[in-house]
């Protein structure tokens, strides 16, 4: 059987380039990067860096209104989808991840995948296609810059298992891989009972795959990366982090 990277096989490369320095720009701050990071996500996984909290409930009620407002976020709006947002008293967005699997504005996505699977559960057809050829030009409508982050995701049945493929153009790994996470996670459930309920028989919890073409962590998160440094009984880890603590100590003194 394949070896498949796992969770923390990612935590341990975003150590490797930290403590190496090796950052990538990203507008006024700097991230740290994977490329065409791909690996497995286990039962008990939920984050990379940090933990779950009540936002991730939130947004999944957001996105099955399927409203393009973010002004329907129940609660106190992020400021990150504000920002994202046109700048008109709509604040339209593009990523309503349930208005692009159930909207038929996006050709129902949910509905044709299923049914896909309903009546050939070998097909390698259940596409659910968030983007579209037309984000060049949608992206920056009226001052939003919104440039949907989820390719598609597929799903397979084998062994009567759902298996479920995630393919991400761009994904943080701190606060957007975790709701990415949770959203793939009820898409899944979701398929699976209606799976049953069509009288396939499958098995109750998914096998998730997740490929992201670049999988990063933002300057503002790397105190997270240290913390999970500082949690390891890694000898060298530690003093590398700790020669790095010292010469930012020594910047901020100057």
């Amino acid at each position: 059987m394949m070896n498949r990277n796992s969770i923390d096989d990612i935590r341990k490369e975003f150590v490797e380039l930290y403590l190496n320095s090796d950052f990538t720009p990203s507008g006024k701050t700097k991230t740290i990067e994977i490329i065409n990071a791909n690996f497995q996500v286990l039962p008990g996984d939920e984050t990379i860096f940090g933990s779950l909290n009540e936002y991730a409930n939130r947004e999944l009620a957001w996105y099955l209104t399927e409203s393009l407002s973010v002004t329907d976020i129940p609660g106190d709006c992020p400021s990150i989808w504000m920002d994202c947002a046109t700048k008109d008293d709509n604040h339209f967005i593009n990523s309503n991840y349930g208005y692009l699997e159930f909207n038929a504005e996006n050709y129902n996505q949910y509905k044709h995948a299923i049914n896909e699977l309903i009546k050939d559960p070998n097909s390698r057809r259940a596409c659910h296609i968030y983007t579209r050829p037309s984000i060049w030009n949608d992206y920056n409508k009226d001052g939003m810059s919104d440039y949907i982050c989820t390719f598609a995701t597929q799903q397979f049945i084998r062994n009567k298992t759902l298996i479920y493929c995630v393919s991400m153009r761009s994904n943080d790994a701190v606060t957007g891989f975790k709701n990415d996470l949770y959203w793939a996670r009820y898409i899944a459930k979701r398929m699976i009972l209606d799976l049953k309920s069509a009288g396939l028989e499958i098995e109750d919890e998914p096998i998730i795959y997740w490929n992201a073409n670049s999988l990063h962590v933002y300057e503002r998160s790397f105190n997270l990366i240290k913390n999970y440094i500082k949690n390891r009984n890694n000898k060298e880890w530690n003093d590398k982090l700790k020669q790095i603590e010292y010469r930012e100590s020594l910047l901020i003194q100057l």
